[in-house]
């Protein structure tokens, strides 16, 4: 009787330590930032470029986000009734504007990566930026990095 307590005692002890450890060990969410130059390392890595031009590239890739993200979060309207014809005009005609925005960015820095980058290099940059979205679109439906 008393073995079996005290493999009980030792069994709860163990349990609750491996709990604390799991608990410390779990990975903190990146930054934007640090998000951004991961992928960039990333895409540069999957290209094959050499060390000078992962570095403009890491350099030019991280200010392209920043000033994505300067645009301001993109908005989602969840609601429960249906817009009224004023309230979906309004929420299409500020679509269209950040969507020019967005382009215009894109073709600022088409214009900065076809000085140190080929046509068929940029092509797979915005394959594999879009690929890497993807997933984490994914990741975030699944509850992963919550």
């Amino acid at each position: 009787m008393k073995t079996t307590r005290m493999i009980i005692v030792a069994l709860i002890m163990l349990i609750g330590c491996s709990l604390t450890m799991s608990a410390q060990t779990k990975r903190q969410r990146m930054t934007r930032e640090q998000l951004s130059q991961t992928q960039a390392q990333y895409i540069a890595s999957q290209i094959g470029m050499d060390e000078a031009t992962t570095k403009r590239f890491v350099e030019t890739f991280e200010s392209y986000q920043k000033e994505i993200w300067a645009l301001g979060p993109r908005v989602r309207t969840r609601r429960s009734g249906t817009p009224t014809d004023a309230e979906a005009e309004s929420a299409l005609k500020n679509r269209f504007e950040k969507s020019q925005k967005i382009l215009a960015i894109r073709e600022k820095y088409y214009g900065i990566y076809s000085k140190f980058l080929s046509q068929t290099q940029i092509q797979r940059v915005y394959t594999l930026e879009k690929q890497f979205m993807k997933r984490m679109a994914a990741r975030q439906r699944r509850g992963v990095n919550r």
